[in-house]
């Protein structure tokens, strides 16, 4: 199956070329008038295949495009002409228009509005600008400079340079006018035959190679396998729909990621928002967690405390029980205590006892404070007193007072000293009911001594217990 050619030329040139010269390997061209080195270029699908040339380009613009494109190819900027000399060339920007022929700049911008500009060029004939090829062979050689075609020939020796091929713009620029009489005869006078022409350009086959005439005996059809360039004027139409397409889908793409980025952001925001929730959660939650470990902590002590309060109320309560049991005890041992004690209140030894005891106590006292030295005149006062008062207790109870005298008969030398403080003591002392210097233990008109035999059980217990008070 023979492979597919994409062609990028303006009129299917390579196409036509290419037919012919495909059994050459990495072969060698000279396109005059180059132009763009992709766009409308006739050696672009060569340069691809591994061939290499040289193109000669006066326009800068393009010159430049040419030497970025193909780093391995030379570009001469010059203009090539019959003679050696300097060209004023209409220039065209962007367009392949640029010409030297100042009538069809002049059409180029009254006719079609094309704005240009003046710019002067070098120019070399073909023979010398291209002689260091030293006679290498040429497989094809194009002419595309906007009504100088005839000139560039006119600068050309075939003895030092024969193209394969030859191709000759034939027509006026822009127009359908044939022009290609003098560039005709200049070929056919070097022995070229005319083989094809495409309606803009005249192929001519070199005398050297006759075998490649067969090779134009049809225009460019369906055997010649061609896809056109995207570029190319053919699929005008088709590039411009899908250039619009293109946009289009540019335009939906570049909506697309204007949302995309709209929704990014708001993804990223509610990212942000649910870390900084997940992180507050888990800051919660590890409070929560802390608040649970000092919740179990406060459980363990508060069951350790439930516990102690618990075997503290049982004890409480037993100590309770044990308390109310002894608190009845002594109850009923205060009951019993207080019916001996009103029982013995009531006895008649309690009430015959009862100046002893009040004498008693106050002797036991002295006594002591006799044998410590302590006896001052205070308290010599404050027995008297104490005597004094007892004197007035007995004066009015006489039982007490036969008592009372029948205890001190015993002691003498204590009855007459106690009858010396009482006849001692003035009448306004502190018992103002004592009016005279009578003692109420003066015996009466009826007394008699009592002996030590007629006492009862319990005097006499109380005067042995004064005896020997006094006498220690």
């Amino acid at each position: 199956m023979m492979e597919s050619f994409t062609s990028f030329a303006q009129n299917f040139e390579d196409v036509m070329l290419w037919r012919a010269l495909r059994h050459v390997v990495n072969g060698c061209y000279i396109d005059v008038g180059a132009q763009h080195p992709v766009i409308d270029s006739v050696s672009k699908a060569f340069y691809d295949r591994g061939w290499r040339g040289v193109h000669v380009e006066p326009v800068p613009q393009y010159a430049d495009l040419l030497r970025t494109e193909r780093p391995d190819e030379t570009v001469l900027q010059i203009a090539l002409g019959a003679e050696a000399g300097m060209l004023e060339l209409n220039v065209f920007p962007d367009t392949g228009l640029s010409t030297a022929v100042d009538v069809y700049a002049r059409s180029h911008h009254e006719l079609h509005g094309f704005e240009g500009s003046k710019l002067q060029v070098p120019v070399l004939p073909l023979r010398t600008a291209l002689a260091f090829l030293n006679s290498k062979p040429v497989h094809w050689l194009k002419v595309d400079v906007e009504g100088l075609e005839e000139a560039v020939l006119q600068g050309w020796d075939p003895g030092t340079i024969e193209p394969w091929i030859i191709v000759i713009e034939a027509t006026v620029p822009m127009s359908q006018e044939v022009h290609f009489a003098t560039a005709d005869r200049i070929l056919l006078e070097a022995g070229y035959k005319f083989v094809y022409f495409d309606g803009l350009n005249r192929f001519y086959v070199s005398p050297q190679h006759p075998e490649l005439v067969s090779a134009f005996e049809a225009p460019p059809n369906v055997f010649d396998h061609v896809q056109v360039s995207e570029n190319s004027a053919w699929c005008q139409l088709a590039s411009s729909k899908l250039r619009a397409s293109i946009d289009e889908r540019g335009r939906q793409l570049t909506e697309a990621l204007a949302h995309l980025a709209k929704v990014q952001e708001t993804a990223d925001a509610r990212i942000s928002k649910a870390e900084r929730s997940v992180s507050e959660m888990e800051a919660r939650c590890a409070v929560a967690e802390a608040s649970n470990r000092e919740a179990e902590k406060r459980s363990l002590l508060a069951e350790g405390r439930a516990s102690r309060t618990e075997e503290h109320t049982t004890k409480t309560q037993e100590r309770a029980i044990f308390l109310e049991a002894k608190l009845a005890s002594m109850e009923a041992q205060l009951v019993a205590k207080s019916k001996q004690l009103q029982d013995m209140q009531r006895s008649t030894s309690w009430r015959v006892s009862a100046p002893v005891r009040i004498v008693g106590r106050p002797v036991h006292r002295i006594s002591s404070a006799i044998r410590e030295n302590r006896i001052t005149s205070g308290i010599k006062r404050r027995i008297k007193a104490l005597i004094s008062r007892v004197a007035h207790f007995i004066r009015q109870r006489p039982y007490a007072k036969r008592l009372a005298v029948a205890v001190l008969n015993i002691c003498p030398p204590l009855r007459s000293r106690i009858i010396g403080i009482l006849i001692a003591l003035p009448v306004n002392s502190a018992q103002p009911h004592l009016t005279s210097r009578a003692s109420p233990l003066t015996p009466s008109s009826d007394w008699r001594p009592l002996t030590f035999s007629d006492l009862p059980v319990e005097a006499r217990r109380i005067y042995l217990d004064l005896r020997a008070a006094t006498e220690a």
